[in-house]
């Protein structure tokens, strides 16, 4: 799709524009309406369902200019999963044919990625579009129409979820080890973060009491 690797037989033909998006977000210096706008003309309609799709409001409210908040470059001023919600939300708006999504989300905790996956990939506003995602992820590949099962650059398998796990790999169980040590990550994680501000807290306590 992207026509970064060259092909030494067959041929390529690609109808309709492709949003890429890729697992490590590029975002530029400006503000954050103008990496989701990306040069487009401002839609307030086609706007508002997109960062509403992609879960940004809440952050807007934690901004100190809400979208309009300038980032600095390479986005350093945004978590993780802020940038890549921002390079979802680029795509979404641009309204292409073809999205391909490489792992988006990996950067954002399971409750924010079922929303992403629930309104802004599945959604009403892709509804109708090519949609290929790259994820590890085996409960959103249960919900895909069409899974292709990759080991070693090469498709060992292709149909439906179900269709797949009948087959003689140990390429799903490989992937729910994965899963559920990324999702060990992120808890341990959020526990430590919770530790630390409660430490903080006490301590802030004690000066005062002081």
């Amino acid at each position: 799709f992207l026509r970064e690797i060259p092909f030494t037989q067959g041929g390529l033909k690609i109808e309709g524009r492709v949003a890429y998006v890729e697992q490590d977000p590029i975002i530029f210096s400006g503000t954050v309406k103008s990496n989701i706008l990306f040069g487009l003309e401002y839609n307030p309609t086609l706007y508002k369902t997109v960062v509403r799709a992609c879960n940004l409001l809440p952050d807007f409210d934690q901004l100190d200019n809400k979208d309009e908040t300038l980032v600095g470059e390479k986005g350093i001023t945004l978590s993780g999963g802020q940038k890549a919600r921002i390079s979802l939300a680029r795509a979404l708006y641009s309204q292409s044919d073809i999205y391909l999504f490489d792992d988006p989300l990996s950067a954002v905790d399971s409750k924010v990625g079922r929303h992403l996956f629930n309104y802004a990939i599945r959604g009403q506003m892709l509804k109708d579009k090519v949609v290929v995602l790259v994820t590890h992820h085996l409960n959103y590949a249960k919900e895909s129409d069409r899974v292709l099962l990759f080991s070693e650059g090469k498709i060992i398998g292709d149909g439906t979820f179900d269709e797949l796990r009948v087959m003689e790999n140990n390429l799903f169980s490989k992937f729910k080890e994965i899963e559920d040590e990324e999702e060990k990550r992120k808890s341990t994680h959020k526990y430590s973060t919770l530790v630390k501000c409660s430490s903080n807290n006490g301590e802030k306590e004690k000066e005062e009491k002081g």
